[in-house]
This record gives structure tokens, C-alpha cells and sequence, in this order.
């Protein structure tokens, strides 16, 4: 039997798509909260923001029964409200103090211009849940966004390790070993995984992502920005009309990227600049949705010849190179294929709606 286009399921790898625009909205926070509630022993979360209700009481519960609780959460300030995308947000240490919580949190803090970023889990150091949104009302019910579950004591591990890394320096500059990243992990039917954590010592994220597409023949994007001259460069190969290549991006998001651009750089930036094989999403600005939400396309995700995904906290943008971050490279066509037909989705409902 077929699976429904919001869920996707393999031995060992489960996903999670969402677009309440595009009509998907597969029930998110419930499997978020399912997620935390199989804790036996122990769970550890890095998130950039905290705010729904029912993954609070779901981490207060397994707090309550005994288990290890930790959620390390990004301390900035909150940025002055634009009319455009993204600002830091508001209420996460509150949130976690009215739960109980922030005795077993710890805000990180690096500099006023970099943030943890993260929106990963680890369950027992044998499972993880990371993906390209928030645990707030907005991401999980109303944005574009992806999530993967993944079953690998390896890859929990390796996620493992950096958690403790950032839990143990939570005001301090930080490089993660290299070996974090990079290495092929293995323990997963019919898939290949490579974790990568910025900030590294070590081979960076958009290295890692230029050169996947430097060798890609066909490519499709979801992007809620892309303003990194490296990514960009890599995907001046597909600027000929006849290459392998859609796209669909956050108009917000952009703006705000390139808020400092006076002209973009056509060679770089020939996908945003009119191209038809790209279409731009007219989300809701920040906070002009009932109750504060949003509708952004959040995706951080590309599609390589229908047999790998790149996708995590990661936007691909100069600034996420400093940030705490974390990106996912997965090779399986079964995986692919989902996310193909997520996009193929999502494509068809903003090119036919003028990205609405």
C-alpha cells in the first residue's frame, strides 16, 4: 500500500514532511511527542526554539518518571522585529522554566551573532529526530518543513558527541573535531549516512555541499535562502537552460538575505533573478499571523540524482558557518524518491497558486 506524501518510512529511517499551504500536515507534533515518550533512559535536545505546549509537557514527563533530561538552547537576544523573515524569537527560557525545565537546560551562548541553531534529539543515545524545524506551533503545523527519525547507534553516537561538547561549553567558542563529520556511517538498511556539525575544525559544511553538487547531473532545491557564494558558485554549472535543475525558495527569506545587496550578482544569483525552472514563496512575514505564527518555506534541503538528500538545521548562508549547526547526507534512492515526490508537490501547488 502506498504511503501518504506528509510520511515516509523505511527500515530504520522515518520521515516527516509538512506544508499546511500545500494541504500536508501530517500530524508532526504528535510523532515529535510519540518520540520523547518512548524514552527509556535518557534524552537530549539542541534547539534553536522551544515553544510548543505539547513537546514541553511530553520532556517534563520523561523528566518526571526519571529519565535523564537535558535541552541545550540557544540563548540570544531576540532581534528587533523586520518586516521580512526571520528574527531571533522570543519565550524559549520561559517556556522551560513554566515546564519545569530549565534546571536541566542550559542556554548557549557564543557571540550576539551566532546562534545554536540545532533542532535535533537523541533518545537513548540509540535514536535521533533532527531535521529543518523548530519545536513551535508554527513549524510544526504550519511551515514547509522535513524531519527525519533515524535508528542508528552510530549516528546517535556521533550526535551524541557533539551534544556533550556543547552541553560542557555553553559560553565559549566552539570547534567540534572533524571526526564528527564526514565519516560514512553504515548500520542503516539500504542507506548510506554522513553527519556534518559546523562549526568544525575541520572541512566545513559548505565545502561538503559544493562539492556534492560539483559532481550532481540533476538537482532540486527547497530553500528558505541561499546566499553562500560557494553553494552559489557550485550551482553556476546549471545556470544552461537545458541542465537538470528546479528549485523553490522563501521570498522572505531571501529579501532578508540579501537586505545588503544592492545588486545581486546575476552569475551567482541567476536562479532568484527570474528563472523560470525556480518559484518563489510569498510567506507570511514574521509575526503577522494569529498568534504570532509563520508560514515560511524552512526547508534546507537539495536532492542529487535521485539517490542522495542533504538536509538539516543548515541554511545555506555564510552566517550558518559560525553557527551551531548540524546537516545530514543521505544516500538511498528509496529516501530520494520521497523527498522527490514531497517536492514535486510543493512545486506544483506554489507554480499553479503565484506562490501562495
Amino acid at each position: 500500500m502506498r504511503q501518504p506524501l506528509y510520511t515516509f518510512a523505511v527500515p530504520g529511517i522515518r520521515i516527516f514532511f509538512t506544508s499546511k499551504r500545500a494541504g500536508l500536515t501530517g500530524d508532526v507534533t504528535s510523532r515529535l511527542v510519540d518520540f520523547v515518550a518512548a524514552t527509556q533512559r535518557s534524552i537530549d535536545c539542541a534547539i534553536y526554539d522551544l515553544r510548543d505546549l505539547e513537546v514541553l509537557a511530553a520532556l517534563r514527563r520523561k523528566m518526571r518518571e526519571g529519565c535523564r533530561v537535558r535541552v541545550a538552547f540557544d540563548a540570544g537576544e531576540p532581534e528587533k522585529l523586520k518586516p521580512g523573515a526571520d528574527p531571533k524569537p522570543n519565550g524559549t527560557e520561559a517556556a522551560l522554566d513554566e515546564f519545569g525545565l530549565l534546571q536541566h537546560s542550559r542556554k548557549i551562548r557564543r557571540t550576539s551573532k551566532t546562534y545554536l541553531h540545532h533542532k535535533f534529539l537523541i533518545r537513548d543515545r540509540k535514536s535521533i529526530w533532527t531535521g529543518t524545524g523548530n519545536f513551535t506551533t508554527g513549524a510544526l503545523q504550519l511551515q514547509d518543513n522535513n524531519w527525519i527519525v533515524v535508528h542508528s547507534q552510530q549516528l546517535a553516537r556521533r550526535y551524541g558527541q557533539a551534544f556533550d561538547l556543547i552541553w560542557a561549553e555553553p559560553t565559549q567558542a566552539l570547534a567540534l573535531p572533524i571526526a564528527l563529520s564526514r565519516r560514512r556511517i553504515g548500520d542503516v538498511p539500504g542507506a548510506w549516512l554522513w553527519p556534518f556539525f559546523e562549526p568544525t575544525a575541520g572541512t566545513k559544511v559548505e565545502n561538503a555541499i559544493a562539492s556534492a553538487l560539483g559532481r550532481a547531473t540533476k538537482v532540486r532545491m527547497m530553500a528558505f535562502e541561499l546566499s553562500d557564494p560557494e553553494i552559489g558558485e557550485a550551482l553556476t554549472r546549471f545556470a544552461d537552460p537545458g541542465a537538470d535543475i528546479r528549485g523553490i525558495f522563501d521570498v522572505n527569506g531571501m529579501k532578508d538575505a540579501l537586505a545588503f545587496v544592492k545588486s545581486p550578482d546575476p552569475r551567482l544569483y541567476w536562479w532568484y533573478l527570474g528563472d523560470q525552472r525556480f518559484v518563489g514563496v510569498r510567506s507570511h512575514p514574521f509575526m503577522t499571523l494569529p498568534g504570532g505564527l509563520n508560514d515560511f518555506h524552512h526547508l534546507k534541503t537539495f536532492i542529487l540524482d535521485d539517490h542522495t538528500v542533504i538536509t538539516g538545521s543548515y541554511n545555506f548562508s555564510t552566517s550558518a558557518e559560525t553557527n551551531n549547526e548540524d546537516v545530514l547526507f543521505i544516500r538511498s534512492p528509496a529516501v530520494a524518491g520521497a523527498y522527490r515526490r514531497y517536492f514535486r508537490r510543493l512545486f506544483v501547488h506554489y507554480s499553479t497558486s503565484g506562490g501562495v
